[in-house]
């Protein structure tokens, strides 16, 4: 996927993401709500892309 210039790449959620949040160079860009619950989406660039993952929130 490509949003503006840059690709769009989806992970799952992992230990690297919750350091670069701890670190201030990721962050959650979404929060909602669907007919699955509760979520969020977390976001951070690498290399010239930009880094997305979406959590549930139970």
């Amino acid at each position: 996927m490509i949003a503006g210039s840059k690709p769009v790449i989806r992970i799952a959620r992992n230990g690297h993401c919750a350091r670069l949040l701890e670190q201030g160079k990721a962050s959650y860009t979404h929060v909602g709500h669907d007919g699955s619950g509760r979520f969020r989406q977390g976001v951070f660039e690498l290399h010239g892309c930009r880094i997305t993952w979406s959590e549930s929130l139970h």
